[in-house]
């Protein structure tokens, strides 16, 4: 049994309507600016042409653990999207619920890889520690300040810094 901490998303098959395929990866890119900001644990995203089905594109719509799909499942912003890519489509997307069996960038690598989050959670780390050798700040540093150590324990709580040794994650 796959454990919640492996990639869960959905692979969806798509029946585009003629001359649509580019609006179809420009509403994925939309997607990112939007949902994909307000929903965390987002992972990859391809959008595959079928080469041997003219006009059928496949989707792998994926996110870093099954509480992130769960969250994302759940999301207004994720409904909506799916209602605006339905009517770039000539038919309903065929679509089911996938998991990670196996992954390159952690089954074949001794450690488990770093993630876009934990770079961005590095960032934030930066920023705090900037703003904690300076005095002294202004409200409005003072605030950011606040808002910052916020968020970041937020992220630790949800995602511990410690990444499971790859034997864990089997």
């Amino acid at each position: 049994m796959m454990d919640g901490r492996r990639g869960h998303g959905w692979l969806w098959r798509l029946r585009v309507q003629p001359g649509e395929e580019a609006a179809v990866a420009k509403h994925l890119e939309r997607w990112h600016r939007t949902a994909g900001r307000l929903l965390p644990g987002t992972r990859l995203h391809l959008l595959f042409e079928l080469t041997e089905d003219a006009g059928a594109l496949a989707l792998l719509h994926l996110f870093e653990s099954a509480a992130a799909y769960r969250r994302a499942a759940a999301a207004a912003e994720q409904r909506a999207w799916e209602e605006g890519l339905a009517d770039l489509l000539a038919a309903p997307a065929e679509r089911q619920e996938v998991r990670v069996r196996w992954n390159a960038a952690t089954d074949a690598r001794p450690r488990v890889a770093v993630s876009i989050d934990r770079d961005v959670h590095a960032a934030v780390q930066d920023l705090i520690g900037r703003l904690l050798e300076r005095h002294p700040r202004t409200p409005a540093e003072e605030l950011y300040l606040n808002l910052l150590q916020s968020i970041a324990a937020d992220y630790e709580a949800e995602y511990p810094l410690v990444a499971p040794e790859e034997e864990d994650i089997r």
